[in-house]
């Protein structure tokens, strides 16, 4: 998935793509387009990734009534909570 998140001070987009092995590679943008940070996390982050691949995989009409904001900040929570973004 390729999200933006509208209201975070520091990241502008969050994107991830995965990997074998339960593992998932995340990249976040900062606000002047540049990575801020990447890093390869596991399975336990799945509940906030799930949402942001289902809403990735419905077409385009669809996507624009779905805010999935909400999702977004809590993935970027869940990986500064865990440490993943102390390059930032």
């Amino acid at each position: 998935f390729d999200v933006r998140v509208d209201g975070d001070l520091e990241v502008q987009r969050v994107a991830a793509i995965g990997y074998p092995g339960d593992k998932i590679g995340v990249v976040a943008l900062d606000r002047e387009g540049l990575v801020s940070c990447c890093c390869l996390v596991n399975g336990t982050f799945s509940p906030f990734i799930a949402p942001l691949e289902n809403w990735t995989s419905m077409p385009l009409s669809m996507q624009a009534q779905i805010d999935v904001t909400g999702y977004a900040r809590l993935l970027l929570a869940a990986l500064r909570n865990a440490g993943h973004m102390l390059d930032r």
